[in-house]
């Protein structure tokens, strides 16, 4: 027979055991969609600088303005195209 203290223990582990997936699967879930969003905010800078070229218009491509255009979607596009008008 299985004792009761085998039995807590083995409980416990698989608490202990599920706490310790859970805190590892949120910042890597995180991570991969901040880089997803990197990737998608570096796409669209790439298409932005490609049709603005024609104007003489482009916006550097970097990891700073990637995240920015990335996390704030549109926005963030405009506001790098209005900080970039700005300075130049």
């Amino acid at each position: 027979m299985i004792s009761a203290n085998v039995v807590v223990i083995g409980v416990l582990l698989l608490v202990a055991a599920y706490v310790l997936l859970w805190c590892f699967v949120r910042p890597v879930k995180f991570l991969v969609k901040a880089a997803a969003k990197g990737a998608v905010g570096c796409i669209v800078l790439a298409l932005c600088n490609h049709f603005l070229a024609g104007v003489g218009f482009c916006v550097g491509i970097n990891a700073v303005t990637a995240a920015i255009c990335g996390l704030l979607g549109l926005n963030g596009l405009l506001l790098l195209t209005a900080v970039n008008y700005f300075i130049h």
